[in-house]
């Protein structure tokens, strides 16, 4: 008896875990307001915005080892100047230039 309520239990399992992780049906419209994007007002939200487009590819080949935080991945960057992109190179200018500002 004890086998057959554990087998039981055990078959259940992976469908207990798929309807915890399944949306909900309206997950749009039930989303809370603090999840929306960044506020756009501050010039640093959309200027960092720009930058981690501008850069996603120059961070991927020259600092993909550097841990987040601190202006680490920022520092990388500076340190590869020469070898990155025009686009990243604008976009750190840009950012710089928007921090100074505030």
């Amino acid at each position: 008896m004890k086998i057959i309520i554990l087998a039981a239990a055990l078959g259940a399992l992976p469908a207990i875990a798929f309807a915890q992780s399944a949306p909900a049906p309206n997950a749009a419209a039930a989303a809370p307001a603090a999840v929306a994007a960044p506020d756009a007002t501050k010039p640093q939200d959309g200027e960092r915005h720009k930058y981690r487009l501008a850069c996603a590819a120059d961070v991927a080949k020259f600092c993909a080892d550097i841990e987040k935080g601190k202006g680490k991945k920022r520092a990388c960057l500076e340190s590869h100047a020469s070898e990155i992109t025009t686009g990243c190179k604008d976009a750190l200018a840009e950012r710089a230039a928007a921090k100074s500002k505030s």
